[in-house]
């Protein structure tokens, strides 16, 4: 068994996509970075707490109540928070897995949602137990698809994020393309699809991206109106593409 692992979907129309899955290494600098970023923040957060207090002239009463707030919030509230909010909304991404180049996805490949990434940080409480930290890291290289236990209840996977990290990335290649295409029919799916096939399209070998977009186009053609007019699947794509990236503006892909 080897560290770098694929992770391969089919997904509902037939279309095979593979992610590399994050190996050990890079979810413990990852998670290093992340770490770092939280203490300065908590560090920062006690000072400021403390400065405030001072000022107040709190008696030793009040700063006991505030202290044992603090801790807590500390604790609990900010690493709960940093982790869960951050991959919620930058497309399964904290500081850490965004410099260690590395994501979170659905174990079926879709983007990572709030829920799910909520549970992973609520069982990520379970790393700071001495005890189980070794547990987590002997499933994320024993297991099939690289899982620690959170991400096991979670159904999601670790994957090495693609140099294109997001939709908004297309935008140089989308600009030469006018856009003369309705997507407002296309499912959440059929849109993923044509996502993944945009950020992959000059990394596929011609036979197989003329493969798989053909295969893209055939679930998307019934959904766009004008798809009689570019009888090129590729070509089809590239302007779907284009007129995605214009309907969420700026939005990572996944959103």
């Amino acid at each position: 068994m080897t560290l770098d692992r694929d992770l391969n979907i089919r997904t509902a129309e037939h279309v095979g996509i593979s992610y590399e899955l994050a190996g050990v290494g890079n979810r413990i600098l990852a998670a290093a970075i992340d770490l770092t970023v939280i203490a300065v923040i908590l560090i920062g957060l006690g000072l400021g707490t403390a400065l405030v207090l001072q000022r107040l002239e709190a008696g030793p009463e009040l700063g006991s109540i505030v202290g044992a707030l603090l801790i807590v919030f500390l604790v609990v509230v900010v690493p709960f928070g940093y982790w869960v909010i951050l991959e919620a909304v930058w497309n399964g991404q904290t500081f850490g897995k965004r410099m260690a180049g590395i994501r979170v996805l659905r174990d079926d490949g879709s983007p990572v949602g709030f829920f799910a990434v909520a549970t992973r940080g609520i069982l990520r409480v379970l790393d700071l137990v001495p005890i189980l930290m070794p547990i987590d890291l002997i499933l994320i290289v024993a297991t099939k698809k690289g899982q620690r236990l959170g991400d096991i209840v979670a159904g999601t996977v670790v994957v090495k994020a693609r140099l294109s990290r997001d939709f908004a990335s297309l935008r140089t290649r989308a600009a030469t393309t006018p856009t003369s295409v309705t997507v407002r029919g296309l499912s959440g799916e059929a849109q993923r699809l044509v996502r993944e096939f945009a950020l992959r399209e000059a990394t596929l070998p011609p036979l197989v991206r003329a493969e798989v977009a053909r295969a893209v186009a055939r679930s998307i053609r019934p959904l766009v109106p004008e798809s009689s007019e570019h009888p090129d699947d590729v070509d089809l794509l590239r302007h779907v593409a284009a007129g995605l990236r214009e309907s969420t503006g700026d939005m990572p892909a996944g959103r």
